[in-house]
């Protein structure tokens, strides 16, 4: 699957700023006060995408491979410069066109 079949707009909007490394466009989808998990801990949005996607962490989506929950959840191939390659969720909860919400982790 490729960003454009994603279903959901501000997900689309979300997997196109992380490919074209686009940390303000990034930033600019979420809500002031969105939460962030990360295998169920809880940390700064803005923190996290500063150090695992536009950091050190160098972080990608490297292939979509499904969409659920109505776009809102998409399963992934990820790499990391940090950590390597490994399957991800990432599950946005959305309110207008911002995400308030949203939790990453790895998958078995």
């Amino acid at each position: 699957m490729n960003v454009e079949e994603l279903s959901n707009p501000t997900v689309k909007a979300a997997v196109t700023a992380l490919h074209a490394g686009d940390r303000s466009a990034w930033l600019a989808l979420f809500a002031p006060h969105a939460t962030l998990t990360d295998d169920g801990n809880k940390r700064n949005y803005i923190e996290w995408s500063g150090s695992e996607l536009f950091g050190k962490g160098n972080g990608r989506i490297i292939n979509i491979e499904s969409e659920e929950a109505n776009g809102l959840t998409i399963n992934t191939l990820f790499h990391s410069t940090v950590w390597g390659e490994f399957r991800t969720f990432w599950t946005f909860e959305i309110q207008g066109d911002k995400i308030t919400r949203l939790d990453v982790g790895q998958l078995n």
